[in-house]
């Protein structure tokens, strides 16, 4: 299969109709039934505590949102499929997304300029942008991304938002011939906050690949990094 065949067929799947997506609605498929897999798990009582949790299908770059009940976390009827985790607490958010299939280092740090140069185009309701990650595969580019308006945002009815709108993303940009293109966008979290400035942005490995077939994948106690809170 050529290059390009494989990207397309990599980024193919549930795709969300654009003026859905950038909106913010329809963020999270609905649990089907039929599917007997999932993932549950517990948050260690030294870390902080969850408020909400997201699994990725790696496969189908679909999110799912997980229920929680304290610091426990489930994710039922998950089809098959190897799955990434955001857990999103008061202050901060912890990741495993694996962007691209095999990112490559050296193309990254080659390509990083232009493509956040090409992030900084995206939907101009948001006047501030933090990249937290970008990975490279060939012609194929993964971001994780989070947009925040410190300006004015006004509700339907006209009333001023009284918070900060903050959201998560998922972009990937594909090079067909010259210069990086927006070819799928995963808005996976999108809430209005107290909170003035970012949430604090954590990879965690463990949070990656984890596979589902037919059963509930049990990962036992997660322990998330340990944040000075003296901020």
């Amino acid at each position: 299969m050529k290059p390009a065949s494989l990207i397309a067929a990599w980024l193919a799947g549930a795709a969300i109709l654009a003026a859905q997506e950038y909106t913010g609605r329809y963020l999270y498929a609905e649990p089907d039934a039929s599917h007997a897999g999932g993932i549950r798990f517990t948050v260690h009582d030294a870390s902080p505590a969850p408020v909400l949790a997201i699994a990725v299908g790696q496969r189908s770059r679909t999110p799912w949102q997980g229920t929680i009940e304290g610091r426990s976390v489930s994710f039922p009827h998950l089809p098959i499929d190897k799955y990434d985790l955001v857990i999103v607490t008061e202050k901060d958010v912890y990741e495993g997304v694996r962007l691209v299939p095999n990112a490559d280092a050296g193309r990254t740090a080659g390509e990083r300029e232009a493509i956040e140069a090409e992030v900084g185009k995206i939907e101009g309701f948001f006047d501030r942008k933090e990249i937290h990650r970008v990975e490279v595969d060939g012609e194929l580019a993964g971001t994780f991304i989070q947009q925040w308006r410190e300006g004015v945002a006004l509700k339907q009815s006209g009333a001023r938002v009284p918070g900060v709108i903050h959201s998560l993303d998922l972009i990937w940009f594909e090079k067909p011939l010259t210069g990086w293109q927006l070819v799928k966008r995963r808005q996976i979290y999108r809430q209005e906050l107290a909170l003035q400035e970012p949430l604090r942005h954590h990879f965690v490995e463990t949070l990656s690949t984890i596979r589902v077939v037919s059963t509930v994948k049990a990962l036992g106690t997660i322990q998330l990094p340990q944040v000075s809170r003296e901020m």
